[in-house]
């Protein structure tokens, strides 16, 4: 196929992105040559900025000034295909779509609002597939690939793996990870839950290690307290 610019639009949360990835990777396998563009949210960022097959990655604040700015240079590219694999309206993603024009849009349209030239469905008419099986899907309905056959992909930068390689030299072969981080207040697990769960792997002879956002670390401290025996571990980012 004659692609030569993709602009992919994901700007939800960090899990969004990551189950975003495949996308990116289908793309880059089954089009070869094909140059692609990312717009996200500085939220998601991270999940992107390391990934060699992407071209160039656009990033979405919510300022007028800036997004002025933003169509200016989305407009400058000359897009033979705009993906936006959001299942449910937004408006936002409407007029993002509608002013920095592309051959071809693929993405949800409301009701008799056309906006993408490629409709996708909605997430109440896919609820039964994941979705990394619906973003994939969506490259399918847009004839841009043919396997569905693809899993996550993250990329760290070379330093980062060195300086983390430093804090872990010490640690045992077996050892179990855990992330005690959410998105929300309403998907944080109790401490002494965390607490059990580290004392039974330990049981199994198992160091456990915990990663947390900084805010955090009140709660893993708490953690450590009622197990001494886990490594906390605070990380600037999800790499």
């Amino acid at each position: 196929q004659a692609v030569e610019h993709a602009l992919a639009v994901r700007r939800g949360r960090i899990g969004d992105a990551v189950l975003a990835t495949p996308m990116i990777k289908a793309i880059s396998n089954e089009i070869p040559g094909a140059e692609i563009y990312l717009l996200v949210s500085l939220r998601s960022l991270p999940v992107f900025d390391d990934n060699p097959r992407i071209k160039k990655i656009f990033l979405y604040k919510k300022s007028l000034l800036q997004i002025f700015r933003l169509i200016i240079r989305l407009r400058m590219i000359k897009f033979d295909y705009w993906i936006d694999p959001k299942d449910h309206y937004s408006r936002t993603s409407a007029l993002l779509a509608k002013i920095c024009k592309a051959t071809i849009k693929v993405g949800f349209n409301r009701n008799k609002k056309v906006v993408f030239d490629i409709g996708i469905s909605s997430d109440g008419e896919n609820f039964e597939k994941t979705a990394l099986e619906r973003n994939l899907e969506v490259l399918q309905k847009a004839k841009l690939i043919s396997s569905a056959n693809y899993t996550l992909e993250l990329f760290t930068s070379p330093y980062l793996e060195i300086e983390i390689k430093k804090d872990i030299a010490s640690w045992v072969n077996k050892t179990i990870l855990f992330n005690i981080s959410a998105g929300h207040i309403s998907r944080y697990w109790e401490v002494n839950k965390w607490a059990a769960l580290a004392t039974f792997c330990n049981s199994l002879s198992y160091r456990t290690v915990i990663v947390f956002k900084p805010q955090d670390i009140g709660m893993a401290k708490k953690i450590h307290q009622l197990q001494p025996g886990v490594i906390l571990f605070p990380t600037q980012s999800i790499k």
